[in-house]
């Protein structure tokens, strides 16, 4: 694994507060060698009580969910709705590169953390959204799971036969879809932020 860490995106430094929906997006980051740190609220993010368990017991350390999502990350808890938890926030976004996060819309700009607010403490940050429908328009305050995702998102069309109803694919796939699209976007910000220095 040393080796591995020598890659393309050694340097950078990911916060990462999203759950089930795109987390999968700062592992990838993660495995190709940025320092990716997950923050969770003080109970713990709740993709950390979804199954399958280790040895089939539920708990919030034996997600095998959690586990795959998050290897290769450093984690800490933050309360990012308190005064002091924001105010830690703001410092680590100081030095960091990306936000990954999958807040419903307008949960962080209600907090004083949307992107705006935090482009002034770094305005070389780039902040990558995966939410359900979008941060605007006339879906976007609606919520969503994975099987109405790839339902909408036309993934069950293509599965199955021409005979059967759709099928739903294993695993949470529209969640791997939308967390590698947003890597890829993360990737494109990048190196569009090596040119422009924004």
């Amino acid at each position: 694994m040393p080796a591995m860490r020598e890659s393309v995106l050694v340097g950078l430094r990911v916060l990462d507060l999203a759950d089930e929906r795109a987390s999968f997006c700062s592992k990838l980051l993660a495995d190709i060698g940025a320092e990716v740190i997950k923050i969770e609220k003080p109970d713990g993010n709740a993709s950390r009580q979804r199954g399958p368990f280790y040895q089939n017991t539920p708990h919030p350390e034996r997600s095998l969910s959690f586990w795959y999502n998050n290897t290769n990350k450093l984690g800490i808890t933050l309360n990012l709705e308190s005064d002091q938890g924001k105010k830690l926030f703001r410092r680590l976004v100081s030095r960091a590169d990306v936000v990954v996060e999958s807040f419903p819309p307008g949960y962080l700009k209600n907090l004083g953390l949307d992107y705006e607010a935090l482009t002034e403490v770094n305005p070389r940050l780039i902040l990558a959204s995966v939410t359900d429908f979008g941060q605007s328009g006339p879906y976007c305050q609606y919520k969503s799971c994975n099987i109405v995702a790839s339902a909408l998102g036309g993934q069950m069309y293509v599965c199955g036969t021409p005979d059967t109803p759709p099928l739903n694919p294993y695993g949470e796939q529209s969640y791997y879809a939308a967390s590698l699209f947003a890597a890829v976007g993360v990737l494109v910000a990048l190196r569009q932020r090596n040119s422009s220095g924004k």
